[in-house]
């Protein structure tokens, strides 16, 4: 039996029997190593949303950016075709150096979305980029400028296209959820986003925030008793 191979740099062997067909193996299971293959999950294609990097490093635009991160996940695991990696196994590749192959060889996805964003007051430019990190080339990519308050429906698109790219079919209740204006009251969203920023914004300096914008709107019966904290989720969920 003479082994045979499709890689240029294998040679062949000689027939010695049996050893052949185990040499074959060996040789099948090396090569294997070194590719990058992920399997597929129940038929679901598989994607992780890496935190987004910020084009200026600025604090509005960092706190700006973990939002988008934040809610780009939850519109894209309204998808159920997609299988949508948590957001604590993707925290830790912000500004990683590490290629989009190796990464989504860690997580175990077929592709990964990435992008930057940048905000100055009520301006904004979010850019989304899918990737196919087995040839590491677009399968989308888009650049927004927007004004700030096109910001629902900027991440509702980048949903849709998603699943356009990745040939996913919606559903009517899939589309409907995903278009779905989670809150017109942009100013409770920003104290949202202050709220639940991770990194170095004081904490004082988020609550002194979220009081005045609960203070302000108490006396107009906006909260129906509620505490500050129901009454910030209760405005945006």
């Amino acid at each position: 039996m003479q082994i045979k191979s499709n890689n240029p740099n294998f040679k062949g062997g000689p027939n010695f029997g049996g050893w052949s067909i185990v040499a074959s193996i060996l040789y099948i299971t090396i090569l294997k190593k070194d590719t990058y293959t992920i399997e597929p999950t129940l038929g679901k294609k598989s994607i992780a949303v890496l935190p987004f990097t910020t084009i200026d490093r600025t604090e509005e635009s960092e706190i700006f950016g973990e939002g988008i991160h934040d809610y780009l996940l939850s519109q894209i695991a309204k998808i159920h075709d997609l299988k949508v990696i948590a957001r604590t196994s993707v925290l830790g590749y912000k500004n990683t150096d590490k290629r989009i192959s190796e990464i989504a060889k860690e997580l175990g996805v077929e592709t990964i979305l990435e992008g930057s964003v940048y905000r100055s007051g009520d301006k904004i430019r979010i850019i989304a980029q899918l990737i196919d990190p087995e040839t590491e080339e677009h399968l989308w990519a888009e650049t927004y400028d927007r004004d700030y308050i096109d910001i629902f429906a900027i991440q509702s698109d980048v949903a849709i296209k998603i699943a356009g790219a990745l040939q996913v079919t919606l559903t009517f209740e899939e589309k409907q959820s995903i278009d779905e204006i989670p809150s017109d009251n942009l100013e409770a969203y920003e104290f949202y986003q202050l709220l639940s920023y991770k990194n170095d914004v004081d904490l004082n300096k988020k609550l002194e925030a979220w009081e005045q914008f609960y203070n302000f709107n108490r006396p107009h019966g906006a909260f129906n008793g509620k505490t500050p904290y129901e009454a910030l989720r209760s405005i945006l969920i």
